[in-house]
């Protein structure tokens, strides 16, 4: 069913991006460019309304692979198996042991310095 068109907007697009959303219509089975805009437009609207959402790309292979995942009931849905594959990253022990690389990776850097107080053979008490 066609939404009633209430007013009509002119976009210019480089040939280069005309020739990829060509490709997108024809591989994804819109009837036509404008189909097509509309729901870009429309998903981007609603990705606008929803908070603490990321965008993640992946290759066709891992795309290919959770879409076999969820068919066969595995997942839900593409975004359910990037959440429990998110969740299943991030556990407590991921997420310290990634904020000591950092650290490690700032000293590196010379944006931070480190002092090993455990291996350190001299240590001073300064009292007042």
């Amino acid at each position: 069913m066609q939404e009633q068109v209430d007013e009509r907007i002119s976009v210019r697009f480089e040939n280069k991006m005309i020739s990829e959303i060509d490709v997108l219509v024809k591989d994804m089975g819109y009837p036509n460019r404008s189909e097509f805009l509309r729901t870009a437009v429309r998903t981007q609207i609603n990705n606008q309304h929803q908070e603490n959402t990321i965008s993640v790309k992946v290759t066709p292979l891992v795309q290919d692979y959770i879409d076999k995942l969820v068919e066969k009931g595995y997942y839900l849905s593409r975004e359910d198996a990037l959440q429990k594959a998110v969740s299943r990253f991030f556990t407590g022990e991921n997420m310290k042991k990634d904020l000591q690389d950092a650290d490690i990776m700032e000293i590196v850097a010379g944006k931070k310095i480190g002092i090993d107080l455990e291996s350190s053979t001299s240590r001073q008490i300064v009292t007042k």
